[in-house]
């Protein structure tokens, strides 16, 4: 690889500590890995790679960073295998400190735990766990202070909470919290917070270090103003210009003048209180350019409103009044403090109690093991950080830009510089520190930056031949070095060569602290580097954020592409698209709004996201296929793919699924890529809404959704009725309690008890009569339910159920089980009888498991016996939705390795998750080569780089939530309250609130800058901007000033006021010449200045909101028309209307070949179509009767018009089959054996036998009987035992029948179902293999029976003709699979009356293709053996 001079002066720096400043693209990661190489390949002092410190952002940064070293260690040694350095470096890079921050602290502490005295075995907790702590002693520490509390507590609660909820308070305590770790010292920086609000008098003031923000602030907003009136005269005394004003900009700019000069507050307060700016002349002159005239004006307000801010911020408050809210809100904030260290304490004492340590607390404990302070308070090295400076060659930090205070001191600590040895290597980019959340500080990388020695070597301004010279330069190889210093070569180090066998170097030492430039894009396209400067350096500047956009800091374009087409050379240039509102849009609107009325298919109105979604997805479309790309691969140029397109957003929550939505609907495959969105997947609200009930079963909503869920199938049908009805019973109740009342009194007592019995309701109405209520009517309901249990734990507070059965509040758990206790007294069956049963018996189950199951193991036991994840996993973007139930499977088993146990600590977990918002992310399972646009947000898509990039989303509005708190918190300004008298109910902001507010939003303002530098670079060839812009106009008309300014960056006010990236973007370009056309088309004037940049290539286009309804009317205009011309069809000519009619008339269907595709079909349909299929194709193959043939016999026993006989088992001629069977034993006929083993329904197989038919009802009913016999059967040891007897027929048929009258008697069938399936069949399947595999897998609880599943497959696998890419759903039922070897047996059984087995094979082959299919996509296993059973052969046949 060929490096620049600055990379290469980069790789050859040494003994310094070195600063690069490395853009974006400028190939930082492969230049710090060529150092690293360079040093532990060096021929004259090679360094172990062990003795090397590298530190990266990221774990996967870390394994990468690894991995290329590793690589090119081999290859050297590939071409020096005996170097014995090389050979050691592949053994000690394994073991080699190539880590993060916190990996590399948490190393310290296990190797010297000993030193600060905690147990080697801690354990590292989660985020999830440690926001439960911080709960749990949240709760605790205020329920104390309420406790006993102190007059300053109340006082400090009175005025900072909201209402009855301290919410308030507890987010200040665990803000404050995480602002003093972030600090080396936590104690210390919380206690320095005592003395925010502490003010002997207002002359000091000014002096205060917190105030320094403040004068700053407002020296650059009254300099501002003053270069502003200044423009503002010259424009008055020009030609054209309005002369009138001059008076009033010279009175207005002394005044401003006044103001810069004041010192002290109390005169800075005078002059913005008292101060007036003088009205502007009236006076009319003949030759003033109007728009000179409203500029001049426009420079005059802008100018007022800054004044007005600063007033506002600053100096709405007297000196006095100042001084005074001083005093009250330093009690407020002793309070807050005192709060938060009792908080740090006891949450420490915890972590210790649960010997836990949190990413934090490995920095600290890391920091206490390195540092010390001595007596005077220095801060002095210990023991372990002497080793280290010693052990360590090099310190190098990737990503400087992100450090912290703590990570800072710490790795100074272990560097050299103690001893004069520096040693410290540090690659970051200030413009792309986007981690100000989590407390980063650009601010340690800028104070480096500005102290380091720049290499004068570096200049910016490189002539043509300096870049020519760069793009051939060469390395310097180590030979060649050798070479040089022994020989002396006048190539290398200058023109004069020495004499021979002499060489006198001259060379100063270098500095110490060395920064170095790297500015060279590697990455995209000159037409996109361009465009970021342009933008940048008008908005970056160093009073916003501390980073100054200037040529040092621009990105200039080195990376090789070919040329854009000669036909169109502005093929790359970067493009704004903005979707506005057209004039034409009301109109559209109400015409759209008069179609909807007649036409049910018309669209809704698009809110503002999905417009801008459609604009994206159209500009999608016309590059896809179309613009030309590089491959990164081979070089070549090709058309552009999905793939090749991402779509950034600041924030994707509110964004993704609208634009998910929009471009899927219109054909363009999309992946989001988000760590939010994974607690609102269907699959996931199901699951947590089955663990809240387990939990708790009296919640409402997460019930319903249970109810609702697939395997209880509930409709809300079905549920408004148990609600109806139970409301009606309770109703129904009272007013018989109201007239037992009545006829008690009356003496009527017993009518009324007859009465109630009439009613069903016995037993109910006696535990009212006793006057419990209902709460003991519930628990026998429950008793006879098999709901004890549940009861019990529900019926703790009896008080509950009183309260809710006299007041008619049920929960919808009490109201099912009361509704099923109604069913039960009335002898009610039906589908909601059994649903309830399911619903219930499972929640019963459950809870029970609880108690003592594992909660990883709890959710695999309800995903397997509901059938959840099977079902999830047959849905549409089923593999999604199986790896987000393999989430939650992770984090419930890491669950289970943190201090906390149970399901109710679990649902705790979860749900503080979702309120500290730390969402998962949904499982990512997308391949990285999958053909598909990408939706993330700026922060993941930092490192990465697109071929075409849209930045969406522009016109946002900015969050400043943070700066409107009642506490405001900064790491350097401290803390900020408000005044609040709550005696008198008043409240207003504090002077040093309106500082530290200030001083945050130049902050959040400065990193919302540094989050837009990411995004546009993450482009290579191809930078869209897109957003919607309502009122464009308004937009332009508020900044039309700016076409005036001729200065390169724009104003501080601008900037700090702007309210999202849209006017940034806006105010940049207000002066470039794309934005002509468009300023002109709105009156407003364009004036051509000499800018940086100006020559950038850039494209405005406006896409309005009619364009969203073009479309949408195409086909309805065309309609339109037809319809009117047939219409007036008398008004046209014979010959035009024949022609059109026949051309109606001959249409073809287009999509005839689709025929027969239906979106959802079942396994057994395509079955009989495929074996129509074979049968026409085959002459040999017979297709049978869809009924199966009935035998005489049968038909006349099932014709039976006497229930009665029938049930009593009484033949075709009147006799008792028990009469038939010469049966001595009285309890075998009452069971229905006789007296040699064989059942009654034997008998009918036998006279059958003698005809060869199956004693069976219809087909289908025969067949479901069997089915629903072999879904019942235990398949118990008990049944192998019998099996393997000697007597196996006699014990079978016991057996059997054991099993028939269980499941009689619990309801489960009724007998007559059962009537026509044969003892003798089922002993007959039972002494086979296949039933004792079966009775293994059981014992193993591996085997699974009539298991409904729906499957979404392309329809090109069910005809060749369909399409591919069109998804038919195929629902099913599997009779039997099991486990076996870790791969699955599927089974099938079959009474098909059929000569052959081949017979058999063909006509079920393709119904097996497709439950194996299903089968292997849901569980992800393969199907090893597929078994048909035929009752009828009495075989195991292998398919």
């Amino acid at each position: 690889m060929n490096f620049t001079l600055e990379q290469q002066r980069v790789i050859d720096t040494r003994n310094s500590s070195i600063l690069v400043s490395a853009a974006a693209g400028s190939g930082k990661t492969a230049v710090l890995v060529e150092r690293i190489i360079q040093m532990i390949t060096d021929e004259l002092h090679p360094v172990d790679i062990d003795r090397l410190l590298i530190v990266t952002f990221t774990s996967a940064a870390a394994a990468q960073m690894r991995e290329r070293i590793s690589k090119a260690v081999s290859e050297r040694l590939e071409k020096n295998p005996e170097n014995e350095h090389l050979q050691r470096q592949t053994s000690l890079i394994h073991n080699a400190q190539i880590t993060t921050i916190d990996s590399f602290c948490l190393f310290i502490i296990r190797n010297n735990f000993n030193e600060i005295g905690i147990d080697p075995g801690f354990r590292v907790a989660d985020e999830g766990e440690i926001k439960l702590l911080e709960s749990d002693v949240m709760g605790k520490l205020l329920e104390e202070a309420h406790t006993e509390p102190s007059e300053r507590f109340l006082r400090f609660v009175e005025c900072y909470s909201t209402g009855k909820s301290e919410k308030k308070i507890e987010e200040a305590i665990l803000r404050l919290y995480h602002f003093s770790i972030s600090n080396p010292f936590p104690e210390e920086w919380l206690l320095e917070r005592l003395t925010d609000y502490q003010l002997e008098s207002m002359e000091e003031l000014t002096q205060k270090e917190w105030f320094h923000p403040a004068r700053k602030y407002m020296e650059t907003v009254l300099q501002e103003c003053e270069i502003r009136l200044l423009k503002g005269l010259a424009i008055a005394g020009s030609v054209g210009g309005p002369m009138q004003y001059i008076g009033n900009l010279e009175s207005d700019l002394a005044l401003i003048q006044k103001m810069q000069k004041a010192d002290t507050y109390d005169a800075l307060y005078d002059l913005f209180t008292y101060a007036t700016f003088t009205k502007l002349s009236a006076k009319k002159g003949d030759e003033v350019d109007p728009q000179l005239k409203e500029v001049v004006k426009a420079i005059r307000d802008e100018v007022k409103k800054n004044i007005s801010d600063l007033k506002k911020h600053l100096f709405m408050i007297s000196p006095e009044d100042t001084f005074a809210d001083m005093a009250v809100c330093q009690e407020a904030v002793a309070e807050l403090v005192s709060l938060t260290l009792a908080f740090k304490e006891r949450l420490d004492a915890v972590k210790r109690d649960k010997n836990l340590i949190d990413f934090s607390d490995m920095e600290h404990f890391a920091l206490e093991i390195l540092l010390t302070k001595d007596e005077e308070g220095n801060i002095v090295p210990r023991g372990t950080a002497l080793e280290l400076q010693d052990y360590f060659e090099e310190i190098m930090v990737d990503e400087y830009q992100d450090s912290n205070e703590v990570q800072e001191l710490l790795l100074k600590s272990i560097s050299g510089e103690g001893k004069g040895r520096y040693n410290r290597f540090m690659v970051g980019d200030v413009k792309q520190s986007i981690y100000k959340f989590r407390l980063a500080r650009p601010e340690i990388f800028m104070e480096k930056y500005d102290k380091y020695v720049i290499n004068e070597e570096d200049n910016v301004e490189e002539t043509e031949s300096e870049m020519q010279q760069e793009q051939n330069y060469q390395p310097i190889s180590q030979d060649a070095l050798k070479n040089a210093i022994t020989e002396g070569l006048a190539d290398l180090f200058g023109d004069e060569k020495p004499e021979s066998g002499k060489v006198e170097l001259s060379m100063q030492e270098p500095p110490k602290e060395i920064r170095i430039d790297l500015r060279k894009n590697f990455r995209s396209r000159q037409e996109v580097t361009e465009a970021v400067n342009f933008i940048c350096a008008q908005i970056m500047k160093k009073q916003v954020g501390n980073v100054e956009y200037d040529q040092k800091a621009a990105l200039y374009a080195a990376a090789a592409y070919p040329p854009p087409p000669a036909e169109n050379p502005l093929l790359y240039q970067t493009e704004l698209l903005i979707a506005t509102q057209s004039p034409e849009s009301e109109q559209m609107e109400s015409n759209k709004a008069q179609q909807r009325t007649s036409s049910t298919g018309m669209q809704v109105k698009y809110s503002d996201k999905e417009k801008e979604a459609i604009m994206v997805a159209s500009r999608i479309k016309e590059l896809v296929g179309n613009f030309p790309v590089t491959d990164v691969a081979t070089g070549e140029t090709r058309l552009a793919k999905f793939s090749d397109i991402v779509l950034l957003f600041r924030a994707t929550t509110g964004w993704d699924e609208d634009f998910r939505r929009i471009l899927s609907e219109r054909g363009i495959p999309v992946h989001v890529t988000s760590k939010e969105g994974y607690f609102e997947t269907l699959e996931i609200q199901g699951i947590v809404n089955i663990l809240r009930v387990l939990d708790n079963p009296l919640q409402d909503i997460p019930f319903f959704g249970v109810m609702k869920l697939p395997f209880f199938g509930f409709t809300e049908e079905e549920i408004a009725i148990i609600r109806c009805s139970v409301e009606q019973y309770l109703s129904k109740q009272e007013n018989l309690e109201a007239s037992q009342e009545a006829k008690k009194e009356q003496g009527l007592t017993e009518a009324f008890q007859e009465e109630k019995k009439g009613e069903g309701l016995t037993e109910v109405s006696q535990e009212e009569k006793k006057g419990e209520g209902l709460a003991e009517a519930f628990q026998e309901a429950a008793k006879e339910q098999g709901l004890t249990k549940a009861f019990d734990n529900e019926s703790k507070d009896q008080s509950l159920i009183e309260n809710a059965a006299s007041s008619r509040r049920l929960f919808l758990y009490e109201q099912v089980k009361l509704y099923a206790q109604k069913l039960c007294n009335e002898g009610a069956e039906s589908v909601i009888s059994a649903k309830i049963k399911k619903l219930l018996d499972t929640i019963n189950t459950y809870r029970a498991k609880v108690v003592y199951t594992p909660i990883k193991e709890l959710i695999q036991d309800l995903l397997r016996t509901t059938g959840y994840e099977a079902y999830v996993g047959a849905m549409p973007a089923g593999d999604q939705r199986r790896a987000n139930l393999a989430l939650l499977l992770e984090k419930a088993g890491a669950f289970q390795n943190t201090s906390f146990y149970g399901l109710f600590h679990f649902i705790r977990y979860l749900e503080t998750i979702q309120e500290q918002e730390v969402d998962f992310g949904e499982a990512n399972i997308l391949d990285e080569n999958a053909n598909v646009v990408r939706i993330m947000t700026i922060h993941k898509s930092k490192g990465l780089e697109f071929p075409i990039c849209f930045v969406c989303g522009l016109a946002k509005q900015f969050n400043q939530m943070d700066m409107r708190q009642s506490i405001l918190m900064d790491v350097a300004l401290g803390v900020g309250v408000d005044y609040i008298d709550s005696d008198l109910r008043v409240k207003r902001k504090t002077l040093r609130k309106n500082v530290v507010a200030q001083h945050m939003k130049e902050d959040t303002r400065g990193e919302d800058l540094r989050v837009l530098y990411v995004a546009l670079t993450r482009a290579k060839e191809k930078l869209i901007l897109t957003g919607y812009l309502e009122n464009l106009e308004k937009k332009l008309a508020s900044n039309f000033y700016l076409t005036m300014e001729n200065e390169e960056k724009l104003p501080y006010s601008v900037i700090m006021t702007a309210s999202s990236y849209m006017d940034f973007i806006l105010a940049s370009l207000m002066r470039h010449r794309c934005m002509e056309d468009l300023l002109e088309e709105y009156g407003i004037g364009f004036t051509q200045h000499k800018l940086p940049f100006e020559e950038v290539p850039f494209q405005v286009v406006l896409w309005q909101e009619s364009d969203s309804y073009t479309a949408q009317f195409q086909e309805q205009g065309k309609a339109a028309i037809l319809e009117k011309d047939l219409a007036n069809a008398g008004k046209f000519a014979k010959k035009e209307l024949s022609s059109r009619l026949q051309e109606r008339l001959e249409y073809q269907y287009p999509f005839a070949y689709l025929e027969g595709l239906t979106v959802k079909t079942t396994v057994s349909e395509l079955k009989r179509a495929a074996y129509e299929e074979t049968a026409a194709e085959s002459a040999e193959l017979v297709i049978l009767p869809k009924e199966s043939y009935i035998p005489r016999f049968a038909s006349k026993y099932l014709a039976a018009e006497n229930v009665e006989e029938r049930q009593s088992g009484l033949t075709v001629d009147g006799t008792a089959m028990a009469d038939r069977i010469s049966a001595e034993n009285v309890e075998a006929r009452q069971s229905g054996l006789a007296v040699d083993g064989t059942a009654m329904a034997d008998r009918i197989s036998a006279e059958s036998a003698q005809d060869g038919t199956i004693p069976a009802q219809q087909g289908i009913q025969y067949g479901t009987a069997v089915h629903k016999f072999m879904e019942l059967l235990s398949f118990s040891k008990e049944l192998l035992y019998c099996a393997e007897n000697e007597n196996a027929d006699k014990y079978l048929y016991a057996a059997i029948q054991k099993e028939r009258a269980r499941w009689i008697s619990e309801g489960s069938v009724l007998e007559e179902d059962l009537q026509c399936v044969s003892n003798k069949r089922i002993a007959g399947f039972l002494r086979t293999s296949l039933a004792t595999r079966m009775i293994a897998a059981q014992e193993e609880n591996v085997l699974f029976r009539e298991q409904p599943f729906v499957l979404g497959i392309p329809a090109k696998k069910l005809k060749e003709q369909y399409p591919e890419d069109e998804m038919v759903l195929i629902q099913g039922v599997i009779d039997v699979f099991f486990y076996e070897d870790g791969e699955i047996v599927l089974a099938d059984y079959k009474t098909d009356r059929v000569d052959s087995v081949q017979e058999l094979i063909d006509r079920y082959h393709a119904q097996l293709d497709y439950y194996q299919m299903a089968l292997e996509q849901i569980t992800g296993v393969h199907v090893k053996e597929r078994i048909l059973y035929s009752f009828a052969l009495q075989k195991v046949i292998s398919v």
